[in-house]
């Protein structure tokens, strides 16, 4: 995406992403439920906007970050259908998928560090401005669907002491019971969020927020969070279209309303 229109990586930003995980994961389970589109048909109807996007975006001088917002948005609905897709439909086991995910984004980041090292990039206001970014993204929201959902439905039988197969098993204690509050999602975005704020403190005050390994782990521990968030909430009396309305207006309200530098929106110009 060209620079104009992407956002400063500050606590707005920051902000914006947590709810947009939330939205994103609520945005996923609404494709694949109420509007019947299952775990594999929502995603060529994505892939196809967020080709849109994209190729609109090329054209746009205007300077305003909603391509970026939006892309974040689809990106992390396609990603919960495909951590879905692994544990639903291809009856992966979680620990199978975690890992291989794990080996996937630790070769991205290493020779994206790598490329950034011989042509002298600075990450820390070109981080999301290369296409690896969205793969990079599409991983992490992939891994942080899966650990969401480890930690919400394996971790429990675990900590029960129950067996290892509980954790091998495909889909093994996944059930949420009657329409309820499940405190295991709870504690599952409680397990996954609380580092992610230790880590956006300790980043930002050292300057290692944008640093490659540093973000992406703390993008991972968000995307765990929102699924596990998404999933106390939606799966409550609340119900899933009342949440994926009121995180959407909650993401909407942080990228225009919450404290940050102001960004104004114009025609970038020959002197920009």
């Amino acid at each position: 995406m060209q620079k104009i229109h992407l956002p400063k990586i500050d606590a707005k930003y920051w902000a914006a992403l947590i709810i947009a995980s939330i939205f994103g994961a609520n945005m996923g389970d609404f494709f694949a439920g109420p509007l019947g589109l299952g775990n594999y048909s929502g995603i060529p109807i994505i892939a196809i906007v967020l080709i849109v996007i994209f190729v609109v975006e090329k054209f746009d001088r205007w300077k305003h970050p909603a391509y970026f917002w939006a892309t974040v948005v689809l990106v992390r609905t396609m990603a919960t259908n495909i951590g879905d897709i692994s544990s639903d439909n291809l009856h992966l086991a979680r620990p199978v998928t975690i890992l291989g995910i794990l080996v996937l984004m630790g070769i991205t980041v290493f020779f994206w560090a790598k490329y950034n090292r011989k042509h002298q990039i600075d990450t820390s206001n070109s981080l999301s401005s290369l296409p690896v970014y969205w793969w990079a993204l599409l991983l992490a929201g992939v891994l942080g669907t899966v650990i969401g959902d480890f930690c919400s439905y394996n971790l429990p039988n675990l900590l029960a002491g129950k067996g290892l197969e509980t954790h091998w098993i495909p889909g093994a204690g996944d059930e949420d019971g009657p329409i309820g509050f499940n405190l295991n999602n709870l504690w599952a975005a409680l397990i996954c969020g609380v580092p992610v704020a230790f880590l956006l403190y300790f980043g930002s005050k050292h300057g290692k927020v944008t640093h490659l390994a540093y973000y992406w782990t703390t993008v991972v521990l968000i995307r765990s969070a929102g699924t596990a968030a998404g999933d106390f909430f939606s799966h409550s009396p609340i119900g899933l279209p009342v949440c994926l309305a009121a995180s959407g207006v909650l993401f909407v309200a942080a990228i225009l309303f919450f404290p940050g530098p102001e960004q104004k929106p114009g025609l970038l110009t020959a002197e920009q």
